[in-house]
């Protein structure tokens, strides 16, 4: 028998029967086959609502099943109507991609039966399915539908809406251009999430709303969905299980309403209802998230919420990452161009801040020509072969605001690995702690080799592939400490140099960033520039001074790249032991003694390895092992160093030591501004040292006796050189773990110092050591003549006669006559080392005219070149240029110092000098004319002859050129007073005092003195010495200057003054009768008497132009006499006789 077709399975007669179903129902829908097993989805049904429908039927076949399990078909429309209702609720985390539509069923339906044919006919098919199928769908109860579109600015859509029966509906489309994660679920895609395993909120959301009124029954197919979904959350959330409650009981209506707020479709007041219930939406609070194991582990940021840091690759699936674990599938892109406090969670919805490779790791490395000085910087753990090159930190100032640099230097937790790979390449690996225990996430980047400067390679960030770029530069940092003291007032000196000049490089704009620990930027370092490049040759330099600020890191900013540096700054606190320091600021040398209450034996300044106050970026080792630094020829970087700033050490056993040319390097400073030492200038280390090249740095010596009056600018170098040395004393103490406050400083003048000079040093002294030490104590001035007497009278006695300190400078020579230990007597005057090899009255410099130079210049060049001293050479050129004789005999003296020379051949002016039988009679004249006038003085001032004479000064040392024996010279000072006195000697006789190292006495016999530094300079030396200070006019009438004789009058002593000198050369050539000059001094008789008719020559001029040159300096020629006459004509008459000498 035929079997009858039907479309259920409700019968099984045959043939033709009768029925009495009327009307298809549910029953009749649920027994329709499909022979696709529910597989593929059904087509040609009217939409949207044979979607609700399918999607009610849906709830309906998975609710049979504890599991809620079912056909595929089913699995999906379930999730995807979850999928749209997650959307709904997290609208407001896409709104930027969502959009609501609404469509009213009275207005909007009005609308389509007004409307054209087709419009019409729609219109009215709806409005039979809302008539029909009211109370099955409720549709009686639907005021609208809420369509979702999505537009993620690549394809758009509508997506699904609201339902009457469901709550939710999906479209039919191919919805899996929607690429949005929310939790750890991939919505609309071929895994299907029932509502046990989505967010916590939102399932809380559908508990929440079958606890309101009547919704169990007119959604009673979500009802008892909802009902198993609870039952299967024990298992899969138990916390979260007893927080909903065994029949939701626990979910609390108002509390949920206070907590999620109503949706709206984005116009205000336009509310999400479903049937009248409010549809809610998840509030946006990223602190929910922030319980997340890859919050990043950082005890320094404090700006809101604490980033995660995500990397792809990561495999730990036990991590807690944003709804759910981490899912190691999930790509992570490595740079984003939102803020990262404003950016999606990759694979999720949620804004949360979060932190990717691009935002720590910059797109550029910056490659040195020259290793890193790891003992100072921070190198990034990069360990090549010996010389290797090295690299700026490829860091973003963002790392920062989550780690200190001790963080990044002690490596414990965040760590950076550099490592070079083959071609040139280089790959750069951060390690950064997250909440998950030990646990780290790593941004790696690889950095491509760019080897042509005409078209270099571009950073390919989605690639994540940065460039390598080298630069030729160098920064120096000065002093090299972190004080960790509250209020301390720090003092930095930051030198770069600039060395690109390759065409290609020549351009590049070098600039420093400064940034604390705070990671703020420092703002008003003031930038000296100090050097300047051409292209191929040259470099650019400048200094940054940073005063009162500690800074943590450095960026170098190269054309819109960056690099950092990071200093790993010894961090010390000031200790309790206290330094003193004497400074003696000399016409031709500087020098500094120091001691401290740990370490009481005076010694000189130095620099040594373990206080070395600057740190170079470059490893200093390539000094010796490469100074082409790497065939760069950037050997600028190494050599402006020192030209500008300071040697890395100073001592006796390194190339620079102190006693110290005083000499100042300057490069056009802009006198306008504020100047600083070590800055817009540093002392001349170099000078007569190193070529210094004249077109671009100025050396200025004889500072101490420029004419500040006249030239503003000079008093702005003298500070400037004043300012350098108490830098260094400050670092020095500071190193020393000294208490700079505490630190105690003497400084030394002339007594032939006018006291508006002494004044204008005094208040520079006092401003600088405020600026630079402290206020608690004062710095003190001593007389240069008055300190040497405290070092030598350890072994000097003048209980029974008194004893004479001369100390010879540059340009002074001060003398005082102690009696039982105290200064009794003093005088000074312009008679000292320049007297003999200056240029005697010619002030603009007459290096041509010298008789020294002429002499043995040709002779010491020819040396110079014969040993490859090229530069040398080239650096007595220039001071050569200059014309000033002391200048140039200078250089030939220091030549015996000189450990580049030393190392090869000994070039000793000194010992050539002292072999010259022509030049002695210069150099007895000098001394023999000190020891006639002392003699005068004391004799008038009655008092005994010496027991002894000291001799203290740079100057001195010209005693050593006319004899080495100190008793030679005592027997001629002897006779010298004997004749004054017009008596013998007493039976004590008279000892000659002094030692190799002269500069040095007057600093440690200040350093031996009882001082207070406690309180201001009361002017109790300056008193002491103005009572005691004696002045010889030096005529023939052996008449002494009282305090009322001024300059207003002076020149009627002039034939008296040369009557007087007459007489000295008369004494000074009958002597050579009793004490052979021949035979003491080596001395070339043979033209002693032409020595002495130079001698006599042209005194009354030069009588005249040494007051001359005097007046000039005073403020008034009613100003009371400062010095004797006596030496005037003699300055004149030893640099003509010198030059005589020589023809």
């Amino acid at each position: 028998m035929s079997k009858v077709l039907t479309l259920h399975k409700l019968t099984n007669n045959e043939h033709w029967f009768s029925t009495n179903v009327t009307a298809y129902g549910k029953a009749q829908i649920d027994a329709i086959h499909d022979a696709e097993g529910g597989t593929i989805m059904p087509t040609s049904v009217p939409s949207p609502f044979a979607r609700f429908d399918l999607v009610r039927s849906a709830f309906q076949n998975l609710s049979k099943n504890i599991n809620l399990k079912g056909t595929k078909n089913d699995e999906r429309l379930v999730s995807q109507c979850f999928d749209i209702g997650e959307l709904f609720f997290n609208f407001d985390k896409l709104s930027d991609r969502l959009r609501i539509i609404k469509w009213d069923k009275e207005d909007d339906l009005k609308q389509l039966l007004k409307g054209n044919k087709s419009h019409k006919r729609l219109g009215e098919a709806y409005k039979l399915y809302f008539k029909e199928d009211a109370e099955e769908y409720n549709f009686d109860e639907l005021k609208s539908i809420f369509i979702l579109y999505y537009d993620n600015g690549i394809k758009s859509g509508f997506v699904g809406g609201t339902s009457p029966s469901t709550l939710f509906f999906s479209s039919p489309n191919d919805l899996s251009f929607i690429d949005e994660k929310l939790g750890s679920n991939k919505l609309f895609g071929e895994t299907f999430y029932p509502l046990h395993k989505r967010d916590i909120q939102y399932q809380k959301l559908w508990y929440y709303l079958n606890k309101l009124p009547n919704f169990r029954e007119k959604f009673k197919d979500i009802s008892d969905y909802l009902s198993k979904s609870l039952s299967l959350l024990q298992d899969e959330n138990p916390v979260l299980w007893r927080e909903i409650g065994e029949n939701g009981e626990k979910i609390i209506i108002k509390d949920f309403e206070k907590s999620f707020d109503r949706l709206t479709t984005g116009i205000q007041n336009e509310f999400v209802e479903v049937l009248g219930y409010w549809l809610r939406k998840s509030t946006i609070k990223p602190e929910n998230l922030s319980d997340s194991g890859f919050i990043i582990k950082s005890s320094k940021y404090k700006s809101g919420l604490m980033p995660m840091v995500l990397q792809s690759n990561f495999s730990n699936d036990k991590i807690k990452y944003a709804h759910g674990n981490w899912d190691p599938k999930q790509i992570v892109p490595t740079s984003d161009p939102n803020p990262w406090d404003k950016r999606r969670l990759p694979g999720h919805a949620d804004v949360y801040p979060w932190l990717t490779v691009s935002d720590f790791l910059e797109p550029h490395i910056v490659r040195l020509v020259y290793p890193v000085n790891s003992n100072c910087f921070f190198d990034g753990g990069w360990k090549g072969p010996d010389g290797s090159k090295g690299y700026l930190m490829p860091l973003k100032k963002e790392f920062f605001d989550f780690f200190n640099t001790t963080d990044l230097i002690n490596g414990s937790s965040v760590n950076i690995e550099i490592k070079e790979l083959a071609g040139g390449s280089v790959r750069v690996s951060l390690r950064i702690p997250i909440q998950a225990e030990g646990e780290y996430v790593y941004f790696t980047r690889l950095y491509m080799s760019s080897d042509s400067l005409t078209s270099p390679r571009k950073p390919n960030l989605e690639k994540n592939e940065g460039v390598v770029i080298e630069y030729q530069f160098g920064v120096n940092i000065m002093p090299f400490i972190k004080i960790d003291e509250p209020d301390f007032k720090s003092n930095y000196r930051i030198h770069l140099v600039d060395r690109d000049v390759d065409v290609l490089t020549y351009d590049n704009d070098y600039n420093l960033l400064f940034f604390d620990e705070a990671n703020k930027q420092l703002s008003n370092a003031a930038i000296k520039n100090r050097n300047s490049k051409s292209v191929n040759t040259g470099a650019t330099s400048k200094v940054y001074v940073l005063e009162e600020q500690n800074f943590d890191y450095i960026a170098v900013e190269v054309s819109g790249k960056r690099g950092l540096i990071i200093p790993k700054f010894p961090t010390v606190s000031m200790g309790d032991d206290v330094f003193r320091f004497a400074i003696d600021f000399g016409t031709t040398n500087t020098h500094i003694e120091l001691n401290s209450t740990n370490n009481p034996s005076p010694v000189a300044f130095e620099i040594s390895e373990k206080d070395v106050q600057i740190a170079t970026l470059h490893d200093p080792v390539m000094e010796e092992i490469d100074r082409s630094l790497n065939g760069s020829r950037a050997t600028a970087i190494l050599d402006l160093l020192p030209m500008e700033m300071i040697p890395e050490k100073i001592g006796a056993k390194h190339y620079v030591k102190f006693p110290q040319r005083t000499a100042l390097i300057e490069n056009k400073p802009k006198y306008n501004e504020t100047l600083h030492g070590m800055a817009d200038f540093n002392v001349g280390f170099m000078y007569e040292r190193k070529h210094i090249p004249k077109d671009i740095y100025t050396v200025k010596t004889n500072l101490k006796w420029e004419n500040y009056k006249l030239d503003k600018q000079a008093e702005k170098r003298i500070e400037g050189f004043i300012e350098s040395i108490m830098l260094l004393i400050r670092n020095k103490v500071l190193l020393n773990q000294g208490n700079l406050e505490l630190t105690e400083l003497v400084w030394f003048y002339p007594m032939s110092m006018l006291e508006g000079r002494r004044n204008f040093f005094e208040a520079i002294w006092q401003k600088n050591y405020k600026k630079l030490i402290g206020e608690k104590k004062v710095p003190l001035k001593i007389p240069e003549s008055i300190a040497p007497f405290y070092w030598y009278n350890r072994t000097v006695r003048t209980s029974k006669y008194p004893a004479v300190s001369i100390d010879i400078g540059g340009g002074t020579t001060d003398v005082v006559v102690f009696q039982d230990d105290n200064p009794i007597l003093a005088t000074s005057f312009r008679f000292a080392a320049n007297a003999i090899f200056g240029d005697g009255f010619t002030l603009d410099g007459a290096a041509d005219r010298n008789g020294f130079i002429k002499k043995y210049e040709s002779e010491i060049l020819e040396i110079l070149e014969a040993n490859g001293f090229d530069n040398l050479k080239r650096a007595y050129e220039v001071i050569k240029d200059r014309q000033r004789s002391d200048d140039v005999l200078a250089f030939f003296f220091s030549l015996k110092q000189n450990k580049e020379i030393r190392d090869k051949v000994v070039i000793d002016f000194n010992e050539m000098l002292a072999k010259d039988e022509s030049f002695k009679i210069v150099f007895l004249t000098f001394y023999t004319s000190i020891i006639y006038h002392i003699a005068k003085i004391m004799k008038l001032k009655g008092l005994l002859m010496p027991r002894y004479i000291t001799f203290s000064g740079t100057g001195s040392l010209i005693l050593d050129i006319l004899s080495p024996k100190s008793a030679t010279l005592s027997q001629l000072a002897k006779l010298v007073f004997e004749r004054i006195y017009e008596t013998e000697y007493h039976e004590d006789g008279i000892e000659i005092v002094k030692q190799d190292t002269p500069k040095e006495v007057t600093c440690k016999g200040g350093l031996r003195m009882k001082l207070d530094f406690n309180k201001e300079d009361s002017g109790e030396w300056d008193e002491k010495t103005e009572k005691m200070k004696t002045i010889l006019y030096g005529t023939s009438d052996d008449k002494l200057a009282s305090k009322r004789d001024t300059y207003n009058k002076i020149e009627e002593l002039v034939p008296k003054v040369v009557e007087e000198v007459n007489n000295f050369i008369k004494l000074l050539f009958d002597l050579n009768n009793d004490f052979s000059f021949k035979a003491k001094f080596n001395m070339n008789t043979g033209a002693i008497e032409n020595y002495k008719k130079l001698l006599e020559k042209d005194m009354e001029q030069n009588v005249r132009e040494g007051l001359k040159i005097k007046k000039d300096e005073l403020d008034s020629q009613n100003d009371p006499i400062e010095e004797t006459l006596f030496f005037y004509p003699l300055i004149g008459a030893l640099n003509h006789l010198a030059y005589e000498i020589t023809k």
